[in-house]
């Protein structure tokens, strides 16, 4: 009698793993889903230190409204999460890759940014979240403060020119209004735009 309760028990055990295993193989994997990233990213106070600096790592779906992003799923731009199902991820993430979609732009970018100011030594580099910005991302980059880190004396006398209105504390005119933002041009003949500008100089 207990043989028999004993073989009806493992068969019983054997029945039930396979119904479990059965579960997890037919589940859809999560992990995917704007949802599952926000379960730990929408958390205000969530943050990294990097470099000794603090960075936060809030960052929920409506960061994305009104931008180009908008609609899009987290892993459209961090591939490396498509599919994974364990979490937490690795603390430090591959950058994403703008050329997958901007395969042009990336292009001209390296080719007469990066690829010059590499070639010549330096290594912190401006990329395309630095004046797009990462998650709230503009079609217009803003590339004022971006330039300001290495020319910081061209940008002085910029704040203190005719084309900065220190009431409003901007201008329609920026780096890029006289300088291609892909193309990095030490010389140029800009006559053409200053024309172009000099109806919104202050006198």
């Amino acid at each position: 009698m207990q043989n028999a309760l004993s073989v009806l028990f493992n068969g019983f055990r054997h029945y039930l793993y396979f119904i479990i295993l059965g579960c997890f193989i037919g589940s859809p994997v999560r992990g995917q889903d704007n949802e599952t990233c926000e379960a730990c990213h929408d958390d205000d106070s969530l943050t990294n230190v990097r470099y000794g600096i603090e960075t936060s790592l809030y960052v929920t779906s409506s960061h994305l409204a009104d931008s180009p992003h908008d609609g899009f799923s987290c892993i459209d731009c961090h591939t490396e999460l498509e599919g994974m199902d364990e979490y937490p991820h690795a603390p430090r993430l591959v950058l994403p890759d703008c050329g997958i979609c901007h395969e042009d732009q990336q292009a001209v970018f390296v080719e007469g940014f990066f690829g010059p100011l590499r070639a010549k030594g330096y290594t912190s580099i401006p990329g395309c979240a630095d004046c797009h910005g990462r998650h709230e991302v503009s079609w217009v980059g803003h590339p004022r403060q971006v330039c300001g880190a290495c020319h910081a004396d061209i940008l002085n006398d910029f704040l203190l020119s005719r084309h900065w209105s220190t009431e409003e504390g901007e201008s329609e005119v920026t780096c890029v209004s006289c300088h291609d933002p892909h193309f990095k041009m030490e010389k140029g003949n800009q006559s053409g735009i200053c024309e172009h500008w000099s109806g919104q100089q202050r006198t």
